[in-house]
C-alpha cells in the first residue's frame, strides 16, 4: 500500500464488514448533541473525542484517506470546553460540532475502517 495515492475514501475492501467501535463512537458523539448545552460540558467527554479523532486520523493516514483527515480538525473544537471555556453555551455551535464529528466518524466506519469478519 505505500506506493498507492491518497483517495477521497481510502483504500478498503466493500465486501468487509464496518467498523463497530468507529459505529458506537459515532452514535456516543451523536447522542451528547441532545444534552443540556447549558450545563458544563464534561471535560472527560471532550479529551475522549479528540484522542478518538486522533487515532481515527491516524488510521486515516494508513488507508490513505483524505476523508479521515478531516476528523481530527473538526474535533479540534472541543479543546474549549476541555478547558472550560464557553463556546459550547451556544446551541447551534454545540449541536453542529456533535454533528459533523458523529457523522465523520459514521463516515469512517463504513469506509476504510472496514474490516474483515471473524471466523467462527
Amino acid at each position: 500500500m505505500a506506493n498507492q495515492k491518497f483517495k477521497l475514501l481510502g483504500h478498503y475492501k466493500p465486501t468487509d464488514k464496518p467498523n463497530f467501535m468507529a459505529q458506537l463512537f459515532a452514535v456516543l458523539v451523536a447522542a451528547q448533541a441532545f444534552t443540556d448545552p447549558a450545563d458544563n460540558y464534561p471535560w472527560l467527554m471532550a479529551a475522549l473525542v479528540i484522542v478518538g479523532a486522533a487515532y481515527v486520523s491516524y488510521l486515516a493516514i494508513g488507508a490513505k484517506s483524505i476523508f479521515g483527515l478531516a476528523i481530527l480538525p473538526a474535533s479540534l473544537v472541543f479543546v474549549d470546553p476541555a478547558l472550560g471555556g464557553s463556546l459550547f453555551t451556544n446551541v447551534p455551535v454545540f449541536f453542529f460540532a456533535h454533528a459533523a464529528l458523529a457523522l465523520l466518524f459514521a463516515g469512517a466506519a463504513y469506509t476504510y475502517l472496514r474490516a474483515p469478519a471473524r471466523k467462527k
